[in-house]
């Protein structure tokens, strides 16, 4: 992904051309964001950074979901609500939102898909005025993320850690098939 976000073109009239952008930011103190949350513009997301197998995982999650979106294959009306369902691997609104853990966090990471480069910008506000400072390393798979995401995700502790994103990634796959 580029420095400040990446153009999808997908084959949509309703969807031509998505500007993906993740970053992740160390926040002053402990915040509830969930006020914060409903102030962004449609497909732009807050949750915990540890919900993340890295900056790739969170890429190949947006464009799984532009791909998708654009064969109108939608998980939630909200696009929010279905990024961050995507993402977490959860079926059930109220779950996933549960999960997103942003009613009492130190960092957070702040992603979408969205048509114009100022919802980036103006997302970006709302977080530098809570007196954030960006560090998109919260978003890199380490030990402790590695040690969450399997217990979180129910996966077996021998799965190896370069297999943790691609797993998650076809977790979030079969999601829109029903069961």
């Amino acid at each position: 992904m580029g420095e400040d976000f990446q153009r999808i073109e997908i084959g949509s009239k309703n969807f031509a051309t998505l500007l993906a952008f993740r970053r992740a930011y160390r926040l002053p103190k402990t915040s509830d964001l969930r006020n914060l949350a409903t102030r962004l513009p449609q497909g732009s997301v807050v949750c915990s950074p540890s919900l993340i197998a890295g900056k790739s995982h969170l890429d190949s999650i947006l464009e799984q979901s532009a791909e998708y979106w654009a064969r109108g294959m939608f998980l939630a009306r909200n696009k929010s609500i279905d990024l961050l369902m995507r993402l977490i691997c959860q079926s059930q609104i109220s779950k996933a939102l549960e999960a997103s853990d942003i009613d009492s966090c130190n960092n957070v990471a702040l992603f979408g898909l969205v048509r114009d480069s100022a919802d980036i910008v103006n997302s970006e506000k709302l977080l530098n005025e809570l007196g954030g400072m960006r560090d998109d390393s919260l978003m890199d798979l380490n030990m402790n993320k590695i040690r969450f995401l399997l217990r979180f995700h129910s996966l077996p502790n021998w799965v190896e850690k370069e297999k943790i994103p691609q797993l998650l990634l076809e977790k979030s796959a079969i999601l829109v098939f029903p069961s």
